[in-house]
């Protein structure tokens, strides 16, 4: 799914890897990079359940920013790109 997005929208692509376990997600982070940069959130470790997925995206120096579920909103709608942090 990420790698499509990447194909659709390259620098303007927005992941968002919150907790979960396995590595996929550093495959699609990884293509969202090869295709333009775009941008990689990954959900903080003391937040989550699990922190296999953002861990490995982290680990992989994927991630753009590590944040708690509370700032990710905030982040999300004021990244670069964002068209001024108007709701979605």
């Amino acid at each position: 799914m990420l790698g499509s997005l990447a194909v659709a929208y390259g620098k303007n692509t927005l992941a968002v890897i919150l907790t979960g376990m396995g590595t996929d997600g550093c495959t699609g982070c990884d293509r969202i990079r090869a295709r333009g940069g775009g941008t990689v959130f990954v959900q903080v470790a003391a937040s989550g359940a699990v922190w296999g997925m953002p861990g490995h995206v982290s680990g992989m120096g994927l991630a753009d920013r590590i944040l708690s579920l509370s700032a990710m909103g905030r982040a999300i709608r004021h990244r670069p790109g964002a068209g001024g942090g108007e709701a979605l």
